[in-house]
């Protein structure tokens, strides 16, 4: 038995010592396509050996479908506002694998996705230049399906776009879906350019007593022109009945300028204002009408101031209301001066066109004066308005009335006018009444 077991035991060492003498010599064993290793370490063992020789699974082939390229989209139809875009047909062409013969797959299908961006209008670039130009981040959808054609809204006259086709494969299993998708160059197509759209209504900048300033933004949308000038109309109050007008309306400005100002307005007057864009297409619509009101200002002196004797002691004095310089007159004020070198004293102080001026002696002289007030304030004590002593034109009236069949009265009366600046004037009356047998 010792001799047995020993013989074994030498045995196994000489099959080792056989293995370990094959160091360099490669065993080879192909097995599902994939060569096993080799025996190059001394101290590996009959077990390793054994344990390198067990079988593998096998791992399915994926089957990857392959499509035609994508053609860019191309124009149908264009309006200022939207395009009919259409494209060929992207078709599988066949699998990444062969797959073993008689076996069926079921097809494929394709959804189209079109999107666009917005490029340089002045540019003409196309192919690679253009994809060049298009940026990444700015690509939108504007459509997805599986139709050939279709028609994008929402776009702007004048304007240049790129598109590109982007095609997803709608894949079953046991097909893979491939990892990039189908996509087509850009092309771009531009809008036809049009007129503006009308401006924003004018607004105010700045608002004097006989001026206005007006500014106003150039349109929303320009029609992809470049604007080269503004028409600015206003209606002037009284303008509305102008044959020559337009709904009152008169040209005052023409020119490339957002802004002007204006002049030798009336006082507290309404003036309305509208304006239009012109590139070189034509010309916008106007704008809606804006309304602006200069600012107010003292009232002119009272028009018709006369007197009349109504005994030896009493003169009427009446008047007609004046223009209001935009603000409503709510007193007038009546002075009186004695003789003609002495200063004006106020005696009334009233909302009525007349004044009866009692307790006067017979023979005398008297001026009269009447001026009117307003929320901004008196004639000859603002700023605006002029002195209203200073009087260059002078006439003389006689007028002779009966007071009764007893007593006559001759009323002599000296209308003095003024006018200082634009319908500002100063009216001042004199009048003499005496006795007469």
């Amino acid at each position: 038995m010792a001799g047995t077991a020993l013989e074994n035991g030498d045995s196994a060492a000489l099959c080792v010592s056989a293995l370990n003498d094959l160091g360099s010599s490669h065993v080879n064993k192909q097995k599902n396509g994939i060569r096993k290793g080799f025996l190059v370490n001394p101290k590996t063992s009959i077990m390793d050996v054994q344990m390198s020789g067990e079988s593998e699974q096998e791992t399915p082939p994926e089957y990857v479908p392959t499509f035609s390229p994508a053609s860019p989209p191309s124009l149908v139809a264009v309006d200022t506002t939207s395009m009919n875009l259409q494209w060929k047909a992207v078709t599988q062409t066949g699998l990444s694998v062969s797959p073993p013969a008689g076996t069926d797959f079921p097809p494929c299908s394709i959804a189209y996705i079109l999107q666009m961006q917005q490029v340089e209008t002045r540019s003409t670039a196309t192919g690679a230049e253009l994809a060049e130009m298009c940026k990444p981040d700015k690509w939108t959808e504007v459509y997805k399906g599986t139709i050939l054609i279709t028609q994008v809204h929402g776009l702007r006259p004048g304007r240049r776009y790129a598109f590109r086709l982007v095609c997803s494969p709608i894949v079953l299993p046991p097909l893979t879906t491939p990892t990039s998708q189908p996509t087509s160059q850009p092309v771009a197509f531009a809008t036809p350019a049009t007129v503006p759209v009308a401006p924003q209504p004018v607004t105010l900048s700045g608002r004097g007593r006989t001026n206005l300033t007006f500014k106003w933004k150039e349109p929303e949308d320009t029609g992809g022109r470049d604007i080269f000038e503004y028409h600015l109309q206003m209606a002037y109050p009284g303008n509305s009945q102008d044959p020559e007008s337009d709904q009152g309306f008169m040209p005052v400005y023409e020119g490339e300028e957002k802004r002007y100002k204006a002049a030798r307005l009336l006082p507290g007057n309404e003036y309305k204002a509208r304006v239009k864009a012109v590139n070189i297409i034509g010309e916008s619509p106007w704008s809606q009408e804006s309304s602006f009101m200069t600012q107010a200002t003292v009232p002119s002196p009272p028009e018709f101031l006369t007197c009349t004797a109504n005994g030896a002691d009493t003169v009427l004095v009446t008047w007609q209301a004046p223009p209001d310089g935009g603000a409503p007159i709510h007193a007038y004020q009546v002075h009186r001066g004695d003789n003609m070198d002495q200063d004006f004293q106020p005696i009334y102080n009233g909302s009525d066109c007349q004044y009866q001026a009692t307790g006067l002696h017979s023979g005398h002289q008297y001026r009269f004066r009447v001026l009117a007030e307003n929320e901004v304030g008196l004639f000859g004590t603002h700023p605006c308005s002029k002195n209203p002593e200073k009087i260059n034109c002078r006439c003389i009236v006689l007028k002779p009335a009966f007071v009764n069949i007893t007593q006559r009265m001759e009323q002599k009366c000296s209308v003095t006018e003024n006018s200082s600046f634009g319908l500002l004037k100063q009216l001042s009356l004199a009048c003499m009444s005496r006795s007469l047998a």
